[in-house]
């Protein structure tokens, strides 16, 4: 192992990652430096910006007259609140508000089938919605492989 300049043992080299401070990684011994967080997401996809975009705007396009709610006092921004969208949905409030934060990924279909028919989506941003759904589900893990404490089996699923 190479030092440099009595930096105690540490190996100084170039990062393949763009945007690292100085372009470059120090310490350690692993001959290849470690992705950033986001790039190692394995298996789902951080959409939760896009999520809330679109069940914000698709909100923010309904007046409650349209959706046979009266209109109950000022209203800072247009559309619906997000309590009513929760009521025509029959999901509860707290639910609602996870959901267009972007916590999508453990969402059933019936669930977004209730939202899509509250928001009045068209079949194209109905399936976008899914879409959305789709991209934050974890990917599968196979059967044999949950749980598993022994190294090989451990490795055996990765090899899959």
């Amino acid at each position: 192992m190479s030092g440099t300049g009595g930096g105690g043992g540490h190996v100084i080299q170039e990062s393949p990652f763009p945007g690292r401070v100085g372009g470059r990684v120090t310490g350690g011994t692993s001959p290849t430096p470690h992705p950033p967080a986001s790039a190692r997401n394995v298996g789902t996809v951080d959409n939760r910006s896009e999520i809330r975009d679109f069940l914000a705007t698709r909100r923010a396009r309904l007046t409650p007259e349209q959706v046979g709610l009266p209109r109950a006092g000022r209203r800072r921004v247009p559309g619906l609140r997000r309590e009513e969208v929760a009521v025509l949905a029959g999901v509860s409030p707290d639910w609602y508000n996870r959901l267009e934060k972007g916590h999508i990924s453990g969402v059933s279909d019936d669930v977004l089938d209730a939202v899509a028919r509250a928001l009045q989506l068209s079949d194209v941003e109905r399936d976008h919605l899914y879409n959305l759904a789709r991209a934050a589900r974890p990917a599968r893990t196979p059967a044999g492989c949950r749980g598993s404490r022994s190294r090989r089996a451990s490795s055996a699923c990765w090899t899959r």
